[in-house]
């Protein structure tokens, strides 16, 4: 595991635990406490991390890091971070760095997104814009349809695929995805840094096919 990233996995603990301030959460008022400074400790570690990566770019302005808790106040250890133009209102696609779990492996994505909280009525017009540019093997699709999430490879047949479904309305959200890689595959942060370039770089005409 990645030095870098230790407070950050063990924030997974807390994924969906209910959080209570302390000073009313009778005899769970130490574990609350503990809970608030884990959720601080790996928020600020994936920030650190993030930042790490932006000092190294100038195509785009990073945006505020995920809180530790949503706002029903439930455990978020996932934490994400978009980054935008300037001129970019909230409710378009950015690229979003996100935290991503397969079984205990924990590691990163970009995705070209808009979050759901954010969207206007154009959002998602925007957003499968991604949709016109060609597929590639370092990429793939999340698609949404009737709330539930679908996996593609990035193959033309499944751009194609996609692209049609979304016209019909069969498909209601479509991300292009690709992961950066498990934490576990890093020896340093450099290492980390320099594949989520390789990937941002990859993912970018995507990003900008939405404008």
């Amino acid at each position: 595991m990645l030095q870098e990233a230790q407070a950050i996995q063990h924030y997974l603990q807390y994924l969906g635990q209910k959080y209570i301030a302390p000073h009313k959460a009778l005899d769970e008022e130490e574990f609350m406490l503990q809970f608030k400074k884990d959720g601080g400790k790996a928020r600020n570690q994936f920030k650190k991390m993030v930042e790490a990566f932006n000092d190294q770019q100038n195509l785009l302005k990073m945006q505020r890091v995920s809180n530790w808790m949503n706002q029903a106040q439930f455990g978020t250890p996932l934490f994400y971070c978009f980054f935008r133009e300037e001129k970019d209102e909230v409710s378009y696609p950015g690229m979003a760095v996100r935290l991503y779990l397969e079984g205990q492996r924990l590691g990163l994505t970009w995705e070209v997104s808009v979050l759901e909280r954010t969207l206007a009525k154009d959002s998602l017009v925007r957003q499968h814009r991604v949709l016109r540019v060609p597929a590639d093997d370092a990429m793939y699709y999340l698609a949404y349809s009737q709330g539930e999430p679908f996996i593609y490879s990035g193959t033309e047949d499944n751009r194609i695929f996609l692209k049609n479904a979304v016209d019909a309305g069969e498909v209601r959200k479509v991300l292009v995805k690709s992961l950066i890689g498990f934490f576990d595959e890093f020896q340093t942060l450099d290492d980390l840094i320099e594949s989520m370039n390789q990937h941002f770089e990859r993912l970018f005409p995507y990003y900008l096919a939405t404008k």
